[in-house]
């Protein structure tokens, strides 16, 4: 094998370097050679990991590139437009179909829903593969939003279709997903209508409740620096009540466990962006490989760990004022530290089971104080309040994949086979997880349309 194709696959594996497991790169007699310490499963998966990324580098065959996957539109006809208008909070720009009057549906789009289902499913299960190859934590997430462009041809505001789709599939075409909508009238729509569900689309996690009203939220800090992004659950002390002259007798909260990942998206080990012109929310897919505690941000993990939090009001957790509140800190030890981070925010995190599947629809209402660090938190409310959808499997945490992602040949572990009746292939399971990804994403859109 060439020198320059270990180097490579040297580069790749050693992402997967810790205490437990070590790849190193060696040379004899002017050969380059790949060396393995680790348990044997642990060396098994990044060889098997190793075979599959040199097949690649040796392979003719490109990787494809696909830009964004575009979901055709239906019952479009002729007289059909897409509007490119302005988002007043990004200031990107959001398509916007407007339908024609003269009645031809069915008009033929350049790109049938068989291909591009087809195109959208062989690429997500293969990048799922490709991702999940190497035994390093990753958290996967599918994201309700809003697609927005980024960079297109300045000047033209009004496409028929096919000239919209050709230009959002231009290489110089760039688009991202908003994931921060609407406000706190949005936020409360959207949590009242999955709390107050009885048709059994939203229903409780394990044993925490029986009905979906009684589900209670969790609370989450996060925070960025220039370089990375940091997530930490906030959990109880339990018996431990708050001695603060603003909150006497409060429940008090504290980080646990610090998550961080890189703060730019192409870092991402896998990130699918569709877009669904005539919808009011597009999705994405993205797997990101994050690290726990103090392992590249020391200082920033034992400042987040230091801080404390107190929640009022405990007894009605289902009001959108009642969230954890940072305690006034006058501490300087961490100042420089502080100094550092930003767009600080506090969720409120409900997740509710989707039907009877593995699947979890998280809906997170965001305090943020956008532009602000962490100790702006204490000196004035959140500067903004939304609401985020996203959609994960109850075991695709990062405490459960700490072991390695193991998923099976065919996802069998990452992945609902649907029905179960039959084994299900890989490009099958990911199209049963499309499929619920477009219910949930029709159940909620009317929600967005009834914004006040």
């Amino acid at each position: 094998m060439a020198a320059g194709i270990v180097v490579a696959l040297y580069k790749e594996l050693g992402q997967a370097n810790d205490d437990d497991a070590r790849v190193k790169l060696g040379q004899s007699d002017g050969v380059s050679y790949l060396e393995f310490a680790a348990e044997s499963k642990r060396i098994s998966q990044l060889v098997n990991a190793a075979l599959d990324m040199a097949d690649e580098l040796i392979s003719d065959q490109p990787d494809e590139m696909p830009g964004i996957f575009q979901e055709p539109p239906v019952g479009i006809d002729k007289g059909s437009r897409v509007l490119l208008e302005t988002d007043p909070v990004t200031e990107y720009i959001r398509p916007k179909l407007q339908p024609g009057t003269d009645g031809l549906v069915n008009l033929k789009l350049p790109e049938g829903l068989e291909h591009y289902a087809e195109r959208l499913n062989e690429y997500i299960y293969r990048g799922l593969k490709i991702a999940g190859r190497l035994p390093m934590p990753l958290t996967i997430r599918a994201h309700l939003g809003q697609f927005m462009l980024r960079t297109y041809p300045i000047g033209k505001k009004v496409y028929e279709y096919d000239d919209f789709h050709a230009m959002v599939n231009h290489p110089r075409a760039s688009g991202c997903l908003k994931t921060r909508l609407g406000n706190e009238t949005l936020a409360q729509r959207i949590l009242d209508f999955a709390r107050n569900d009885t048709s059994g689309l939203f229903q409780p996690i394990g044993n925490q409740s029986t009905l979906a009203a009684d589900v209670l939220p969790e609370y989450m800090l996060e925070v960025h620096s220039q370089r990375a992004k940091f997530h930490t659950p906030l959990r109880t002390r339990i018996g431990v009540k708050s001695g603060s002259a603003r909150a006497t007798n409060a429940d008090v909260y504290q980080p646990y466990r610090v998550i961080t990942c890189g703060a730019d998206a192409h870092l991402a080990e896998l990130d699918v962006l569709n877009l669904s012109v005539g919808k009011g929310l597009d999705w994405k897919l993205e797997a990101v490989k994050e690290e726990q505690d103090e392992k590249a941000f020391p200082d920033v993990v034992q400042y987040l760990r230091s801080l404390k939090f107190d929640l009022q009001a405990s007894d009605n957790p289902h009001h959108l004022d009642v969230y954890p509140l940072l305690q006034s800190n006058e501490e300087t030890n961490y100042s420089s530290t502080a100094a550092k981070l930003k767009d600080a925010s506090v969720k409120t995190a409900y997740n509710f089971r989707w039907k009877s599947t593995s699947y979890v629809v998280q809906v997170a209402i965001n305090h943020r104080w956008a532009g602000m660090g962490v100790m702006g938190m204490t000196k004035r409310s959140p500067l903004r309040v939304d609401v985020g959808i996203s959609v994960f499997g109850e075991y695709w945490g990062l405490e459960d994949e700490a072991d390695g992602n193991d998923w099976g040949d065919e996802l069998e572990i990452l992945l609902d086979d649907g029905d179960g009746t039959a084994p299900a292939s890989g490009t099958t399971r990911v199209a049963n997880f499309l499929q619920v990804i477009g219910d949930i994403r029709d159940t909620l859109e009317p929600l967005l349309e009834a914004r006040v």
